[in-house]
């Protein structure tokens, strides 16, 4: 298969970020990836590993000493790719760092890298775009440096280092019997860009796009009604659904939905 055919195919089975999906193509009448359930959406593309002989082409390109700055900036996130490990593995913290291109997985030496609090109720929204901006401040910051011959490149110590894996669509799932703490982090990290539900005993997908741990007294996977909260009841604690999305619905307020449905059965 030639390259041009290979290119094709990669982007033939683009997917909905959302619901996995194969989603259509731009077209002559738009610019715009299309999902059938969720309209215009930004593609997910399968993730492929290239060649070992382009990735020495490239570092070819960047020796020490010649022009430009070899470096390797994380932001955008390569296809397929979504910022979201941060807050579902309860960090505290997180940022962005410049580092030099090498064969390895983000393995090169660092030159310049920033923090960032990860706020209480961030999610992938907001995170993503403040580690942009970041990004773009610390890059300009290493183009200046680069000038002025002050950029210095330090290499990681690899004790400590984790892998994030790509988001698996079973991950979208809130399993009741988790705690309240989990479900929560899960939820910030995966919307408003792929989502989370519930799913019913009849089947059905309830989506839950926002929500918090609370103290409540609720029976383990139990979704209870209660004034204008929606409260599930989960392996450690309680978890308040802030705003749902019903099957075949726009997502709404959870008292909103509670004026039109009984809370379903899980």
């Amino acid at each position: 298969m030639s390259q041009d055919s290979q290119r094709h195919s990669r982007r033939a089975s683009a997917t909905c970020p959302r619901c996995h999906r194969t989603v259509q193509q731009p077209s002559a009448w738009s610019s715009a990836w299309r999902c059938d359930w969720h309209g215009e959406v930004y593609p997910l593309f399968p993730a492929f590993s290239p060649s070992r002989e382009g990735l020495d082409g490239l570092l070819q390109q960047f020796r020490p000493g010649t022009a430009g700055v070899p470096v390797w900036l994380p932001w955008p996130l390569p296809a397929g790719w979504l910022v979201t490990g941060f807050a579902g593995a309860g960090d505290e913290r997180t940022g962005v760092c410049v580092m030099r291109l090498t064969a390895g997985l983000d393995s090169g030496p660092v030159a310049l890298q920033a923090e960032v609090p990860l706020n209480p109720e961030e999610n992938f929204e907001s995170l993503s775009a403040r580690l942009a901006d970041l990004g773009a401040e610390l890059l300009l910051s290493a183009l200046e440096m680069q000038e002025e011959e002050k950029l210095e490149f330090t290499e990681q110590d690899e004790d400590g280092v984790t892998y994030a894996e790509k988001v698996d669509p079973d991950e979208r799932h809130l399993d009741p019997d988790r705690p309240a703490v989990e479900l929560a982090a899960k939820v910030r990290a995966l919307n408003p860009h792929v989502g989370t539900y519930l799913e019913t005993a009849g089947g059905e997908r309830l989506g839950v796009r926002r929500a918090h741990a609370v103290e409540a007294e609720v029976p383990r996977g139990t979704l209870e009604g209660r004034l204008d909260t929606l409260l599930l009841g989960c392996g450690e604690g309680v978890l308040q659904l802030d705003v749902v999305q019903p099957p075949g619905g726009k997502a709404m307020p959870a008292d909103a939905y509670l004026r039109g449905h009984e809370p379903p059965r899980l």
